[in-house]
């Protein structure tokens, strides 16, 4: 028998992502065939089904709502599983033939980008480790939030070193240059205590010179010099930046700097002493209440939150810039009116790195939009706040604050503040005004008999035709009837359909 036309169309996309698990939208669900289909049952508890494929076997099948997809997706990225989100590229309803569908987007655990798949309080870096000679090289980047870090180690304690270093960041996938079998000890402190998926990706997303294009790509400028001095460096963000792009297929120009994080600029700290410390989780347990940063993080945003959890898995060394901080802090310890009045205000700062990401990503709805007009209300009076301080710190941060009054402006003409609805397709979102071809469309759509009275006035004027009507089928759609003896009347610009 043969396969049906369907069942091909899902097959040869499914061979393009064999690691993945595919969701392939069909109507309003996101389905799954066969061995897929048969996982994700036993993983979440689903009925699993079957679908008539033109084989002597019906495929296994099952299925979420396209609207609730979001929590499979999170239980399975928790459970290590990688993921191929499949569209529908065009309008069942008017499709000819089959209807066009491709991979749109790829989830995996380093690059998740949805507020609701992510802890708010904590980044979700992806990874890139690369060896060469005795230098090791690791760079990371929060997709959700644009976030890149870079850092290389030599020496004959690199390898501990970089250990190190991803004991503070705690990727959720690496990449490497490397196999595992060759990253030896440190595949498996990945793996097991930072519960970090270790990701295959082609070597030649590797090579320096690939890189040094890539860099060039991305980055209008860049902290260090492409030549082979900084090849670790070079080939470890390059790979990187090639991951994400590939991964998200989108426009990833939101990723615009790369900072590096200099030996000895932040004290180094070995596993046993970051955990036995209990900086951010418990010895016993591994809770985030009764660390330190539990004690410390009284934080009014997403954003201070994760600011901070960076800043306690990274104690400065530099003494200029440990007194800088402390100059700030002491200067809210000291205010406590200042101080009081900021937290109040930036209680209804939401988190706008994230925000700003799926606009990138075009998965914002209205009332993200909402979100970030709540948002840049307030900076105005954050930043008056911070006028009247003089400490470096605090001078520089209200020095560099763009207020974004034109954004805040734009959302306010164009977004209704009031019912807003949760997704785009829900509509009803545009306020009135702000477009007049859209008003005029609603309208018809809200009151289509009166509209069409009125057009139909408005030709018996024109035409000079008293019994012309405008009528409705579901072969011509809308159309003008005019009978024969006014047939001299009608317009040349008419079209004659019957």
């Amino acid at each position: 028998m043969a396969r049906t036309p369907f069942m091909e169309q899902y097959l040869q996309i499914k061979a393009q992502y064999q690691d993945y698990i595919l969701l392939f939208r069909l109507g309003d669900f996101y389905e799954m065939f066969n061995e897929d289909a048969k996982l994700v049952s036993r993983e979440l508890g689903l009925t699993l089904t079957g679908r008539d494929c033109g084989e002597a076997q019906r495929a296994p099948m099952c299925g979420v709502p396209y609207h609730s997809v979001d929590e499979p997706i999170a239980k399975l990225i928790q459970k290590g599983y990688k993921l191929a989100i499949c569209e529908q590229m065009e309008d069942p309803a008017t499709a000819k033939g089959l209807v066009k569908r491709e991979v749109v987007r790829i989830i995996t655990p380093g690059t998740l980008t949805d507020g609701n798949l992510l802890d708010e309080k904590t980044n979700n870096y992806l990874c890139s480790l690369v060896w060469m000679q005795d230098t090791v090289a690791a760079a990371f980047v929060d997709v959700s939030t644009g976030a890149l870090h870079a850092v290389a180690f030599d020496g004959a304690d690199a390898v501990d070193r970089a250990r190190n270093e991803l004991a503070s960041y705690q990727p959720h996938e690496c990449l490497s240059n490397i196999s595992p079998q060759q990253m030896g000890s440190l595949a498996s402190f990945l793996s097991e205590r930072c519960h970090c998926m270790l990701t295959e990706f082609s070597g030649d997303h590797f090579d320096f010179s690939h890189a040094c294009d890539t860099l060039q790509r991305q980055f209008a400028s860049l902290p260090f010099s492409l030549t082979q001095q900084h090849a670790p460096l070079i080939c470890a963000v390059g790979a990187l930046i090639d991951y994400v792009a590939q991964t998200q297929k989108t426009d990833i120009s939101y990723i615009k700097s790369i900072c590096v994080d200099h030996v000895g600029e932040y004290l180094e700290m070995d596993v046993n002493t970051r955990r036995n410390l209990e900086l951010t989780q418990t010895l016993h347990g591994g809770e985030r209440r009764g660390s330190l940063l539990w004690v410390l993080d009284h934080t009014e945003t997403s954003m201070g939150a994760r600011t901070l959890r960076r800043w306690i898995e990274q104690p400065l060394t530099n003494s200029s810039r440990i007194i800088r901080r402390q100059m700030a802090v002491e200067t809210f310890v000291s205010d406590l009116m200042a101080r009081e009045e900021l937290s109040h205000l930036l209680k209804s700062v939401l988190d706008l790195e994230r925000l700003a990401t799926k606009i990138v990503y075009n998965t914002a709805g209205p009332r993200d939009l909402r979100a970030i007009a709540q948002t840049l209300r307030v900076l105005p009076q954050v930043r008056q706040y911070l006028s009247g301080f003089q400490t470096p710190a605090l001078r520089e941060i209200y020095e560099n604050m763009d207020e974004h009054a034109d954004v805040l402006h734009l959302i306010d003409d164009a977004i209704v503040d009031k019912d807003v609805p949760f997704g785009v397709r829900d509509g009803g979102f545009i306020r009135r005004g702000y477009y007049a071809q859209l008003d005029e469309l609603l309208d018809i759509l809200s009151d289509g008999e009166g509209w069409k009275q009125k057009i139909e006035e408005e030709e018996k004027a024109a035409t000079g035709i008293p019994k012309l009507k405008i009528g409705y089928n579901r072969v011509f759609g809308y159309y003008i009837e005019v009978t024969n003896s006014y047939k001299d009347q009608v317009p040349d610009t008419y079209i004659r359909k019957q």
